[in-house]
This record gives structure tokens, C-alpha cells and sequence, in this order.
């Protein structure tokens, strides 16, 4: 105990150690403002979009029972037309989207559906790329300071723990005169790096507070933690080598560079290179090319349909939204192909890009933080399959009613579809995997960088 308090009061000394416990306090509460900020604005987005749909519905429910009343004669147009009925198909946010936004602030989020919504809707709309949704992306979160700038304050809290010695010419007068010297070392390194574990530890002090899963909270926050582990291994192994100051502030950069900069990304071009990700691009053309060929044929379009769909046969030659609900079939149905193929080759790329995240534990970790969060593309995905599931469940319900002419009445809008997102369970295998990876990477870190400090006594 005594030798702990000796080494703190030295390690508070340092004027650096100091300003960078205060550095790193105003980034963690300005990474967790932000995401708090972020997650809120974006639930909020979907609460209205979702209120949006109740009141409409609610509205057109009472102009029905005041017609069928008889105190007012029907709209021409509006409450009781099955084409003008909606639903707003929304999703919250990830249940840890305050830590890591992930893809969450480029990813659609809802879904108008209605009639005459086509499935390729839900994956571009106003989403495409150019777009001022697209190139706001960006992020600065919890997970981007675990990720990125905690290994970066770690190496440049612990650089000179030995050097400083050295270089004063006490290292060798301390290891002859005490056989723990080493050991005082290491554990001065581990008190300068006491800070940036603390960061971790606000993190989840906030999350629990803001009501996270535990579940998922624990996940997050024990990689986290275990890639930190791994970065204090690199820190001890970079502070024994025998070099001066100046040298080893550049080789700590060096190192955080290629491991987390350089790695990360030659695993996304090798991922690209070996299996190209699809092009949305064309997708976008192909949707649009589709579209015009259906609506400058959309005569003969009705008729093909209603060939062959006879329960829906009626007196609709004229009637314009019966065309047009044809016509966004036929869409659809030049579309899927399109769409399979790119789910075929999105599926290719990711399993190229999960085995080369064990390249760098940045790339791991960054992988375990945001489907941890329910920011990644598996949730993603399954919110667009629960939207699409939605949208034939609507078509299937009132197709036949515009086909029919046939009008809502104030009971059916009651029986109207409401769409609910049901939230997947966590990818367990990637999750899994990777944590054994950071596991062994911060248990040989670890193990090497205090094996190379506790030798200096020799």
C-alpha cells in the first residue's frame, strides 16, 4: 500500500498526466452528450412520424362516422379511399445508440406504406447517395473514443514511464538498489493509465443510468475493456524498449496508426477487391428505368394483372388507381431479381469483411460495439424484412378494394394494419468470435509488456 501511494503521488505530479485526465473527462462527457443528444433526436423523429399515422387514421375514422351518420355527404377525395390510407412503418433507434451510432444516422428509419409503395422504396428513397442525409454521416460517440482516441491517450500517457528513468540516469541505480523495481514500474504504468479506464467505467455508469439492456451493456462494455487491456500490453512493450523519449512518442504513433487506422481500412480494400460490394447506383437506375417502361404501358400493365389475378376483375378500365397500383407490381417484379442478386453479393462482401475484422482488434472491436448496440446491418436488415412483410400484408388486406371501387367505411379502418418492429436477437457467433479474438490479443499484450518491464531489473 505504501508503494502505491508513492507511485500515485508521483504519477499526479506530472503536469501532463494531469491536463490529460481533464482532456479526457470533457471528451467522454462530450462523446456521451452527443449520443444522448443523437438517440433522442432520432426516437423523437420516430414517435412523431408513428403519431402522424395515428392522428391521420383517427381523423379519417370520424369524417367516415359523421358520413355514415349522415351529417356530412362523402369526400370526393381523402377519408374512405382504400389508395389514400397509410401507416408509417418506424423503427426506434439501436438500444445502445447513445454509445455507438453505427450506420444508425445514414439508415433509413421508417417507411411511408401505403398501395403504392414499391419494395426498392424502403432501401433508397431519400437515402440515395448525394443526398443530404447521406452526406451528413458522421459520427462522434463513445464507441469512437474507445475505438480511436482512449489507445491514443494510453500510449501517450505511459510512452516514458521508463525513459524518463533512464534518461535521468535513476533506472540503474533503482534496479541495483531495489529487486522490484520492474514491478514499481508497472505498476506506475498501470496508474497512468488509470484514467482512460475510468472513461470506461463513466461510460456505463451513464448507460445504466439512461436505462440500457444490461445484457448488451455488458457485452459492450467488457470488449471495450478487454481492447483497452490489449492496448495497455502495446503501451508497456512500447515503453521498455531502449529508446529516448522523442523516439518512442513517434513509434506509440506509428503503432496506433497501422493498428488502428491502417489495418482496419487494408480490410475493407481487400473485402472490396476480392468481392466488390453492390453498386446502388444501379440499382437506382434499374428501379427507375423499370418505373417508366411500367407507366408509359400502363394500360396494357392493368390488364396483364388483372389476367392474372381474375379474383380482382371489375370495372376499373379507367380507374386511374387501379393502373397505377398494376403498374407499381410490375415494378416490383423487375425489381426483385435485382434486389436478390444485390442481397447476394451484399452477403459475399460481408462474410469477406468478417474475416478480415480479425486482421486489427480496432476492426473487431468496432464490429462487437455496434452490434452490441443494435446499430449494425444485421438489425438493419431485419427491420427492412419486417417492413417489406408489412407492406404485403398491406397490399394483400386492400388491393381489392380499389380494384372493387369499393370505399372504407369507419369499421374497417379500425381493422387497418399497424405495423410493430420486433427487435432480433444479437449475431451471438460474431459477437463471440470476436471476443475470443480480443481476449487472446489482450491476454499475449499483456502478458509480453509485462514480461518486457519486469525485466528491467535484470
Amino acid at each position: 500500500m505504501t508503494m502505491l501511494l508513492q507511485e500515485w503521488r508521483i504519477t499526479w505530479r506530472v503536469p501532463m498526466f494531469r491536463w490529460a485526465c481533464l482532456a479526457l473527462a470533457l471528451l467522454t462527457i462530450a462523446c456521451l452528450w452527443n449520443g444522448q443528444r443523437f438517440k433522442a433526436d432520432r426516437d423523437a423523429q420516430v414517435r412523431a412520424e408513428i403519431e402522424r399515422s395515428v392522428a391521420k387514421r383517427s381523423a379519417d375514422r370520424e369524417t367516415l362516422l359523421r358520413v355514415e351518420a349522415g351529417r356530412e355527404p362523402p369526400p370526393f377525395w381523402g377519408a374512405g379511399e382504400p389508395n389514400i390510407a397509410d401507416w408509417n412503418a418506424a423503427r426506434p433507434s439501436g438500444p445502445l445508440a447513445a454509445l455507438s451510432f453505427g450506420r444508425e444516422d445514414i439508415q433509413p428509419f421508417s417507411a411511408n406504406v401505403s398501395l403504392f409503395m414499391v419494395r426498392a422504396d424502403n432501401l433508397f428513397r431519400k437515402f440515395e447517395f448525394g443526398s443530404t442525409y447521406a452526406l451528413a454521416a458522421g459520427r462522434f460517440d463513445a464507441g469512437f473514443l474507445v475505438v480511436l482516441l482512449l489507445p491514443l491517450a494510453l500510449l501517450m500517457l505511459t510512452y516514458n514511464v521508463v525513459a524518463e528513468e533512464r534518461e535521468t540516469g535513476r533506472l540503474r541505480l533503482a534496479a541495483i538498489q531495489s529487486s522490484a523495481f520492474g514491478r514499481r514500474l508497472a505498476l506506475r504504468l498501470l496508474l497512468r493509465a488509470l484514467p482512460v479506464f475510468a472513461c470506461l467505467l463513466v461510460i456505463a455508469a451513464a448507460a445504466l443510468l439512461w436505462g440500457a439492456p444490461g445484457g448488451r451493456l455488458a457485452v459492450w462494455t467488457g470488449s471495450a475493456t478487454l481492447y483497452l487491456f490489449f492496448w495497455l500490453g502495446v503501451a508497456a512493450i512500447t515503453a521498455g524498449l531502449p529508446w529516448r523519449q522523442h523516439v518512442l512518442a513517434l513509434a506509440g504513433a506509428g503503432i496506433w496508426l497501422v493498428i488502428a487506422v491502417l489495418l482496419p481500412a487494408m480490410g475493407g480494400a481487400i473485402a472490396e477487391m476480392i468481392a466488390p460490394g453492390p453498386s446502388a447506383f444501379v440499382e437506382i437506375n434499374h428501379v427507375r428505368e423499370a418505373s417508366n417502361r411500367a407507366n408509359l404501358r400502363i394500360n396494357e400493365t392493368l390488364k396483364g394483372y388483372v389476367t392474372e389475378h381474375p379474383e380482382l376483375q371489375g370495372d376499373n378500365d379507367e380507374y386511374w388507381p387501379a393502373k397505377l397500383y398494376a403498374a407499381q407490381r410490375v415494378v416490383e417484379a423487375e425489381v426483385g431479381p435485382v434486389l436478390a442478386n444485390r442481397a447476394v453479393i451484399q452477403a459475399r462482401h460481408d462474410l469477406w469483411t468478417n474475416q478480415l475484422r480479425f486482421l486489427s482488434p480496432t476492426a473487431a472491436l468496432d464490429q462487437v460495439l455496434t452490434d452490441a448496440a443494435g446499430t449494425g446491418r444485421k438489425r438493419q436488415q431485419a427491420y427492412v424484412d419486417q417492413a417489406q412483410g408489412f407492406l404485403r400484408h398491406w397490399g394483400t388486406v386492400l388491393s381489392p378494394m380499389i380494384f372493387r371501387q369499393t370505399r372504407l367505411t369507419s369499421a374497417d379502418t379500425e381493422r387497418l394494419p399497424v405495423f410493430s418492429f420486433q427487435e432480433p436477437n444479437p449475431p451471438t457467433q460474431l459477437i463471440g468470435s470476436s471476443l475470443l479474438y480480443l481476449l487472446g490479443a489482450a491476454g499475449l499484450a499483456l502478458a509480453w509488456g509485462y514480461r518486457k518491464i519486469v525485466r528491467l531489473d535484470r
